[in-house]
């Protein structure tokens, strides 16, 4: 037995990608023998009366992958689907900037002082920080998992931890809505159009309606969350060996008080100029808006803003800027040479990853054409609405097809716009208030998609993870999934409880906003 324990074959990421593509088309093509089908709930403009919005029910199928037209898709797109993945393009962006960061020595100069700091401390730090940034949206993980895999490694800590820390932080923040959000108001906007469908309650989503619940869940998330990142995952991650790369020397960097100050200088230029590019109303200010916008949130995080679509090149920008500086002072760039091998330094070790990443997102897009997700989302919105819940059962209910859907379909939007026409009104009908479904909603949501080999960013992560591992082999989609199954569901408990206390207590979620109506 232990003999064939230890002959055990583990299944690499391509090979289980590829086993997940070929389930895709065999699935695609028992769906669609079979005539699986579901209802989509379409908003539609009537303007009848005080009604502006009605509902239009439309017929989802599932497309067979295993035909001409699905060979047809799968080969005509094959580089296209790489050239849109504008994911994967913000991930060279950012590790061009933190190659520079690390190659100069500016990180280490940062973070060897963290050596001193215990780990739980360091984990409630990041966690939290990982949390605070999904206001910029989830592609945030492109930035914090190399970046805190390099804070754990400088500190004497495994950076493998600090690359799941990112990722879990990432997931479990997300619900949260914390600050200004973007994404929650455009959620909002389906939100408010569906609570007006059946009840006429000229009921209008407010962002800071979920202040007070927002605020208290980053608290009892980052504190809590790090307990059980401490009990639960740290023990699984002591087990997996580092390469000697995660061992570094202290390096000491020769450079003095005045340069230091020259260069953070440099850097306070930077960010102030940053900052100013966001005020708007200002002379020369506001560059990085979308000034056709009225409301500022949609300046700094609408479709058209410079900012929301390129914060990643920004943040390199300011990164080549200052490590250029720092790496020049310290004479760790003696010529151009050294800052030319330094833009490419944080690619080391990471060429599986674009190869795991060009594969994966085939058999994304391949999945997301098949429409099973879709089709099978409807269904269970369909169960759910027909039993008629309410309370407790129906909030538990709803989280249950939040998590089946999320691991189905991982674009956050496109599921609310399933859901919301049916799920707002009857909710309710039940008394609960459109805003706190909503934030069910987002909550459960945030965590479940971690749990699906169809969020991009778990393919990454285990790139990086590969990259401080010594053993890669051990490094699996499905091996990586396992591990985290546990963490996750205890967030996703958390998250409940969290909800369940704020609904059953009756406590305010912002200014003049409860759970029930």
């Amino acid at each position: 037995m232990s003999k064939f324990r230890k002959n055990k074959k583990v299944i690499s990421p391509i090979y289980a990608i590829f086993i997940i593509g070929v389930s895709v088309i065999f699935l695609s093509y028992i769906f669609s023998l079979i005539g699986l089908e579901g209802q989509r709930a379409n908003i539609i403009s009537i303007r009848q009366g005080d009604l502006q919005y009605g509902l239009e029910m439309s017929l989802v199928t599932v497309r067979n992958a295993f035909s001409m037209e699905g060979l047809y898709f799968l080969i005509s797109n094959a580089t296209s689907n790489f050239n849109i993945f504008s994911p994967l393009i913000m991930l060279i962006i950012s590790l061009v900037g933190i190659g520079i960061g690390e190659s100069s020595g500016l990180f280490s100069f940062w973070f060897k002082r963290m050596k001193k700091i215990k780990q739980p401390v360091l984990i409630f730090i990041t966690f939290l920080i990982a949390i605070l940034l999904t206001t910029f949206g989830k592609y945030i993980f492109l930035i914090t998992m190399p970046l805190f895999a390099l804070i754990f490694k400088h500190s004497k800590k495994s950076p493998v931890l600090g690359v799941f820390i990112a990722f879990i932080g990432g997931l479990a923040g997300y619900g949260t809505g914390f600050l200004l959000d973007y994404e929650n108001l455009v959620l909002g906007d389906f939100t408010s159009i569906s609570a007006n469908l059946e009840i006429m309650t000229n009921y209008s989503f407010d962002n800071m309606g979920t202040l007070f619940i927002s605020v208290s869940s980053v608290i009892i998330v980052s504190i809590l969350g790090t307990i059980i990142i401490e009990k639960l995952l740290v023990p699984k991650i002591k087990k997996i060996e580092c390469k000697e790369e995660c061992e570094i020397e202290d390096d000491e960097i020769n450079i003095t008080k005045k340069n230091i100050v020259i260069t953070h200088s440099i850097l306070l230029a930077l960010l102030a100029g940053f900052i100013y590019s966001l005020v708007p109303n200002l002379p020369y200010s506001g560059a990085l808006l979308d000034t056709t916008e009225t409301r500022y949130i949609y300046m700094v995080f609408g479709e058209n803003s410079i900012f929301s679509t390129g914060y990643i090149y920004i943040f390199a920008i300011i990164m080549v800027i200052t490590g250029f500086a720092f790496g020049m002072l310290n004479n760790k760039f003696k010529d151009n040479h050294d800052f030319n091998v330094g833009l490419s330094s944080a690619f080391k070790d990471l060429g599986y990853l674009f190869v795991v990443v060009f594969f994966a997102i085939q058999v994304i897009h391949l999945f997301e054409w098949t429409n099973i997700g879709v089709v099978l989302t409807t269904n269970f919105i369909e169960v759910l609405y027909n039993f008629e819940l309410s309370g407790m059962p129906m909030i538990f209910g709803f989280a249950i097809v939040v998590f089946l859907s999320s691991v189905l379909i991982t674009n956050t939007v496109l599921k609310w716009e399933l859901m919301s026409p049916l799920i707002v009104p009857l909710f309710m009908r039940s008394n609960v208030t459109p805003g706190f479904t909503q934030f069910v909603y987002r909550a459960i949501e945030g965590v479940s998609v971690g749990f699906t080999p169809m969020f991009i960013a778990l393919i990454i992560m285990i790139g990086f993870i590969q990259k401080y591992s010594s053993d890669t082999e051990k490094t699996t989609v499905f091996g990586t999934i396992k591990l985290l199954v546990p963490t996750l569901l205890a967030f996703i408990g958390l998250w409940l409880l969290i909800i369940v206390s704020w609904y059953l207590i009756g406590l305010p979620m912002g200014p003049g906003t409860f759970p029930t109506i």
